[in-house]
C-alpha cells in the first residue's frame, strides 16, 4: 500500500491496483469564498492526477466535498460516502451514479480492497476510513470524533492497524465558540480521547492529519486563535505514548509506503504533488496582545529587561525552588506535567520569554520559547515592572487592571496513556495558580531589591 499526502485532508492510496482518491481538493485556489490556503502550503499537478479507480467522501463539510474538484473527475468512478442526504444528494446533482452509502461500520469491498466506515460521536453524519488490503491496514480518522473504544473495537474485529493519520485538532468546535461569543477554552479530552484512539491500535507509523488550512486577508486573526496544537507538538506526543512506533509530521508529496511488513517514507516523491514553503503565523495565541502592548521607551524597555530578569533569577527562582522542593502550591504542575511559559509584552513586536518545565527533575528557567509550552502567562511590561517596585500593592493587580492573560492547554502522556486533568475550565485554573501571580502574593517583601534606581530618577 502506498499513500500520497495531498494536503489538508486529502489522500491518494494505492493499494492491489486500486487508485483510492480520499477527500479530494484537486485545486490550489483558495477555499471558503477565497479566506483559506493550504498550510503547509501545496503545489498540485492536477491534470498529473491519475484517474481514480475508487472516491471516498467522508462528510459533507466544503474543505471534504469540494465540488469543483469532483466537477473534475468521470461520473462513472465508483463512490464510497456515508449515509448523509446532503453528501448523496451532492453526487447525484453531479452525476456520479455509482455510489455506495455506509452506516457505521459497514464494510464495502472494491477489488482487493475492503473499506470500513468508522463511527464518529459528532454532531454531524460522517465517517472515518479503515482500509485493508494484502496484509496491509490503514485508518484515516478524517475529522470523526473517536474515544479509544473505537481503536479497541478496530484492533478486536481487524487486527493491528499499521498506518494511522491520526485526528488531533479541534478547530472546528473552536472557531464556533469564538465566533458566537463563547471564549477560546476548549475540551482538551477529545483531543485526548482521538489520540488514544490511534495509540490503542499498535500502529507501526501516525501520522497528526486532516487540519491543513490557513486563513489568509482579513480572516487571518483567526489564525493564533483556533489551532491550539501544533503537528510537531503531537508528533513528540506520540513518540511519547508509542515509543515503539514511529510517528512523524508529513507534508503534501510524501508517500508514504508499506510492503512486506516494512514501512518506508519517500519524501516528496509524488510526481503530482509537492510542499511549497509557505509562512503562517499559528502560534496558538487567543488574545488581544495590543491590550498589553503599551510601548515603552528604549530606557523604560531595557530598565524592564533588568528588573524582570533579576526578578526572575533571585527572588522568584529562590521561592519556586523552596515549593518545588516540597510540592505545596506547586504539586498540580508536576503532577499535571506543566510548562508553563511567561510572555512579557514591552511594546508591538517587542517581548521578554522564560520558561518552567516541571516535568524536568530539576526546575531551571529557561529563556526563550519553549516548543511544549501548555500553560501561558503573558503580562504587560509595564504592569510588572510597577508591580515590581510597588510589591506591596501587587497582590491581585495584574488581574484587576488587566494587565495578565491566562490560557492552557495541558495535556500529556502518563503511564503509557494519554491524560489531561480532572477538572476545568475555572477550577483547573484555580488548582493551577499562576507562579508569579502566587508568587507577588506571597512573598512581595522579598521584591525591592530588584527595582532600578535609575529608572525612578530619570521618572
Amino acid at each position: 500500500m502506498r499513500i500520497t499526502v495531498l494536503g489538508h485532508a486529502g489522500l491518494y492510496v494505492e493499494a492491489a491496483n486500486e487508485r483510492i482518491l480520499i477527500d479530494p481538493v484537486l485545486r490550489d485556489t483558495p477555499l471558503g469564498h477565497g479566506s483559506l490556503v493550504f498550510y503547509p502550503g501545496r503545489r498540485l499537478k492536477p491534470d498529473a492526477v491519475p484517474s481514480p479507480t475508487l472516491l471516498v467522501i467522508s462528510h459533507a463539510h466544503w474543505d471534504h466535498f469540494d465540488l469543483e474538484s469532483l466537477e473534475r473527475l468521470p461520473r462513472d468512478v465508483p463512490v464510497v460516502a456515508p449515509n448523509e442526504a446532503s453528501v448523496l444528494a451532492g453526487l447525484r446533482r453531479l452525476g456520479f451514479a455509482r455510489v455506495t452509502a455506509l452506516e457505521s461500520w459497514q464494510s464495502h469491498v472494491h477489488g482487493g480492497v475492503k473499506l470500513t466506515a468508522t463511527p464518529s460521536a459528532g454532531d454531524i453524519t460522517e465517517m472515518g476510513v479503515l482500509l485493508e488490503s494484502e496484509g496491509t491496514r490503514f485508518w484515516d480518522m478524517v475529522d470523526a470524533e473517536v474515544g479509544p473504544e473505537v481503536g479497541e473495537r478496530i484492533l478486536a474485529e481487524h487486527g493491528r492497524v499499521h498506518l494511522v493519520a491520526a485526528k488531533y485538532q479541534p478547530q472546528g468546535k473552536l472557531q464556533v465558540q469564538l465566533l458566537w461569543g463563547l471564549g477560546t477554552s476548549f475540551d482538551k479530552r477529545d483531543v485526548a480521547r482521538s489520540l488514544e484512539a490511534a495509540s490503542v491500535v499498535q500502529p507501526q507509523f501516525v501520522f497528526p492529519y486532516a487540519c491543513g488550512l490557513a486563513f489568509q486577508g482579513m480572516h487571518a486573526w483567526m489564525n493564533k486563535q483556533i489551532f491550539p496544537f501544533t503537528q510537531p507538538q503531537v508528533v513528540r506526543l506520540l513518540r511519547a505514548r508509542l515509543p515503539q512506533a514511529r510517528a512523524e509530521q508529513l507534508r503534501p508529496g510524501d508517500v508514504l509506503e508499506h510492503r512486506d511488513g516494512n514501512v518506508t517514507l519517500h519524501a516528496q516523491a509524488s510526481p503530482f504533488v509537492r510542499h511549497e514553503e509557505a509562512r503562517y503565523d499559528q502560534d496558538w495565541e487567543p488574545l488581544d496582545s495590543t491590550s498589553l502592548d503599551d510601548p515603552l521607551t528604549e530606557p523604560e524597555a531595557d530598565d524592564a529587561r533588568r528588573e524582570v530578569e533579576a526578578l526572575l533569577a533571585g527572588p522568584f527562582a529562590r521561592w519556586l525552588r523552596a515549593h518545588f522542593a516540597t510540592a505545596g502550591y506547586l504539586r498540580a504542575f508536576i503532577e499535571y506535567r506543566v510548562v508553563w511559559q511567561l510572555v512579557v509584552h514591552l511594546g508591538p513586536g517587542r517581548r521578554l520569554a522564560y520558561a518552567l518545565d516541571f516535568r524536568a527533575p530539576r526546575l531551571a528557567l529557561l529563556k526563550g520559547l519553549h516548543e511544549d509550552a501548555n500553560y501561558f502567562v503573558h503580562v504587560s511590561g509595564r504592569g510588572l515592572t510597577r508591580s515590581i517596585r510597588r510589591p506591596e500593592i501587587s497582590g491581585d493587580l495584574f488581574n484587576l487592571c488587566g494587565d495578565l492573560r491566562l490560557f492552557e492547554k495541558v495535556l500529556g502522556v502518563a503511564d503509557g496513556h494519554f491524560f489531561v486533568p480532572p477538572v476545568a475550565g475555572k477550577e483547573l485554573l484555580v488548582s493551577l495558580p499562576d507562579p508569579l501571580t502566587l508568587f507577588f502574593r506571597q512573598a512581595p517583601a522579598s521584591v525591592p531589591d530588584v527595582a532600578t534606581p535609575a529608572h525612578e530618577a530619570r521618572a
